[in-house]
């Protein structure tokens, strides 16, 4: 086989043909040898030079992947609301652990989340009642005393109270009645008593008597029965002093008549 050139000329088969390449420029390369570069096998191991598969690790400059928060809860038991503190509902926080996020919840589960205020329950203030009246009632002499209290009827505090004092409302006494009338001083003793609490007054007094020096023989003695003696007023015959004379017992005359009566 004859190879022929553009120019016409022919030269044998088995002549090889070598072409020269071009003298190298300045500032290339003397020998500009293209450096092949490597495929990865489909489905394979990386190979030496592969490109790294974009997002397997982390990279310089890339930010950290981010942390997931796990709520550790606390139980807040229910507190009843009163007159005068309020009260809050049950609920949970997320206040455990080392960086607790402080969050409120209704549920344990830590997925329904609400505020501190949502959990809060008012004070629902004091419901005065009606007045309750005590009274201790006056006497004729005494003061009486009446109390008026108001209390709540949710706690049964004391909300208001007033005190006043009733007066004392006297005796209502009877008309005077004599009791004894002195002959001697011409006076008189006399009582009355109240109507209400039965309270007596006396007032008034007897005149002096003019009493004797001795006694009055107010009965004789006898041989077997007792006699008295007293000392009298010369005006109005009152007596004092009484006493007793003892019996004169039997005497031999008086002896001496009985047997006589006896015969």
């Amino acid at each position: 086989m004859i190879a022929e050139f553009d120019d016409g000329n022919a030269v044998p088969a088995n002549f090889i043909i070598t072409q020269k390449s071009p003298d190298p420029q300045p500032g290339e390369d003397p020998d500009p040898t293209p450096t092949p570069t490597p495929t990865p096998t489909p489905g394979g191991d990386p190979q030496p030079g592969d490109d790294p598969t974009p997002g397997d690790d982390p990279q310089p400059g890339d930010d950290p992947p981010p942390t997931v928060h796990v709520h550790d809860l606390t139980r807040v038991p229910a507190k009843a609301a009163t007159c005068t503190e309020s009260g809050h509902k049950e609920h949970w926080i997320c206040n455990k652990g080392d960086e607790p996020c402080n969050k409120y919840f209704d549920d344990a589960d830590g997925k329904n989340e609400t505020t501190a205020d949502d959990t809060i329950i008012p004070k629902h203030g004091h419901l005065p009642g009606s007045p309750v009246v005590t009274r201790t009632g006056s006497s004729c002499e005494g003061e009486g005393h009446e109390e008026e209290t108001v209390y709540c009827e949710r706690c049964e505090e004391v909300l208001n109270r007033t005190e006043k004092t009733i007066a004392a409302h006297g005796h209502r006494f009877t008309k005077w009645v004599v009791l004894e009338t002195s002959v001697c001083g011409d006076s008189v003793i006399e009582e009355r008593s109240c109507e209400i609490c039965g309270k007596r007054e006396i007032q008034g007094e007897l005149g002096d008597h003019t009493w004797e020096e001795s006694f009055t023989i107010d009965k004789e003695p006898t041989c077997i029965e007792e006699g008295s003696r007293s000392i009298h007023c010369g005006k109005c015959g009152a007596t004092k002093n009484s006493e007793v004379i003892s019996p004169k017992g039997h005497q031999k005359e008086d002896l001496h008549e009985i047997e006589k009566e006896k015969t």
